[in-house]
């Protein structure tokens, strides 16, 4: 008889046989484990991920839209607060001068 490692032939295709099948089972058993781990738990929360940042792009392109609608806005009630400030100046100027002619009639009808 044969001996390898004081071990038959027979004996050592048991072994080999056992190994093989319980490393086959090792990798059937580690298969099994990754696709539940990835259908339960990795799965879902890519999906709940990705809708994040779907909903994270929309309100940030909102956000810039309503920037830029409100920086437009803000440039036109500037423009026309500067356009009354200069309107009021003039009617200010206008009063004054309607308040002088006034005070001059008074005075020479005081006069008179």
């Amino acid at each position: 008889m044969m001996k390898f490692f004081g071990l038959t032939i027979a004996e050592i295709a048991a072994v080999v046989a056992v190994a093989g099948s319980v490393g086959a089972w090792l990798v059937w058993l580690t298969r099994k484990a990754y696709a539940s781990i990835k259908d339960n738990i990795t799965d879902p929360i890519r999906r709940n991920l990705d809708g994040l940042s779907e909903a994270i792009t929309r309100l940030s392109e909102n956000v810039a839209e309503e920037s830029h609608w409100i920086h437009e806005r803000h440039s036109e009630v500037v423009e026309r607060l500067d356009s009354h400030d200069g309107k009021i100046g003039e009617i200010e100027d206008t009063v004054i001068k309607h308040d002088e002619r006034i005070k001059t009639l008074f005075k020479k009808e005081r006069c008179k």
